[in-house]
């Protein structure tokens, strides 16, 4: 956790990145709502996913669950934008390495 708290953003930087996505598990105990909350509006445009049923490591908790979140979001992304053609592409490949996982 200390190798985190070296690093820092501009806060101008941070507020100027558009199209966040926050994914967290609904029952993750290690991130509190403040933070979340605290998040949301460092972004400004930030959109927060809860996956069902996982707390703060989905990825071994239950796999399918973080894919379909992720998915989700990626289809999110690629019809709003002009790259959606090459945001499909990589949809798909993100998508069959995280089931193989």
């Amino acid at each position: 956790m200390n190798a985190c708290m070296d690093y820092r953003m501009d806060e101008n930087t941070i507020k100027s990145i558009k199209n966040i996505n926050i994914l967290i598990g609904e029952m993750d105990k290690l991130v509190s709502e403040k933070k979340i909350d605290e998040m949301l509006s460092m972004f400004g445009s930030a959109h927060l996913k809860k996956m069902e049923g996982v707390a703060h490591f989905p990825f071994f908790e239950d796999p399918k669950v973080l894919n379909k979140a992720l998915e989700e979001v990626l289809v999110l992304i690629s019809n709003s934008n002009s790259y959606h053609s090459r945001l499909r592409a990589s949809h798909s490949l993100i998508t069959e390495v995280i089931i193989k996982a």
